[in-house]
């Protein structure tokens, strides 16, 4: 596929620093996390199993679903790790004028932060970060230029209901079936065109009565991407919405 942009790779590389971009294998930057996170996504029964797209998979993935086309205003990432696919996309992709992303584990999102703070630093004629504030854990960076925002929330995917209004939904997050029913509902109510990316092929998710209009993104397409547990390319399932079409996958 095609690879990163240098100048994105740069600004990668100068926010999150160089050894973090690109790692792989299991014992990543952000892979531990605190006894407290480990509390809460237990008394929520949420997944903290962790990886990352790599680079040029995220690349390959921007590409694929037209993130680079006019079209393409917003794109959301649920259950972000330390947010550098949520950041990749902001930094490649000028049209996207808002990139939101949300992480259950708070030591992760601290990372990201870090890296966000770490990016409007180095570059403060171009971004600018406004938060975190106490007792709200949100961060958002924006484009002095043009106003485009990045959005980096601490919390539950699931109660954040605009993350599903996007163009594209990156879901790379195992999710416990006892909250299949609500995550079903939230991507039924997705726009008409979206693209999801997922680890988990949407069948098995669907359990609600409402009936699914998401269909196979393409019957023909090869859907690996590399990622820091295979950076040879990992299988995803991609589906796109169109509620005017009969169901097909359920």
């Amino acid at each position: 596929g095609e690879p990163t942009p240098p100048d994105v790779l740069a600004a990668l590389r100068i926010a999150c620093g160089s050894k973090t971009v690109g790692e792989t294998g299991h014992d990543t930057c952000a892979a531990e996390v605190s006894d407290a996170d480990r509390a809460i996504a237990g008394k929520q029964a949420a997944s903290l199993l962790y990886g990352e797209l790599l680079p040029d998979g995220v690349t390959r993935m921007l590409h694929r679903f037209g993130a680079t086309g006019k079209a393409t205003k917003r794109l959301s990432e649920l259950g972000a790790g330390s947010g550098k696919v949520a950041l990749q996309a902001f930094l490649q992709c000028p049209n996207l004028e808002l990139v939101t992303a949300v992480e259950i584990a708070q030591s992760r999102w601290f990372i990201g932060v870090g890296y966000m703070q770490t990016l409007c630093d180095r570059y403060r004629d171009r971004f600018l970060l406004e938060g975190p504030v106490p007792d709200k854990p949100r961060c958002v960076v924006t484009e002095i230029a043009t106003g485009r925002k990045l959005v980096f929330v601490c919390g539950d995917f699931l109660e954040e209901p605009s993350l599903f209004q996007a163009d594209i939904l990156v879901f790379a997050v195992q999710v416990p079936c006892q909250h299949f029913e609500k995550l079903a509902v939230c991507f039924s109510k997705c726009p008409a065109s979206a693209i999801l990316l997922t680890f988990v092929e949407l069948p098995q998710m669907w359990w609600t009565s409402t009936e699914c209009r998401w269909h196979i993104f393409d019957p023909k397409g090869h859907e690996h991407y590399s990622t820091s547990w295979n950076p040879a390319g990992h299988l995803f399932h991609v589906y796109q919405h169109d509620p005017k079409r009969p169901a097909s996958l359920c």
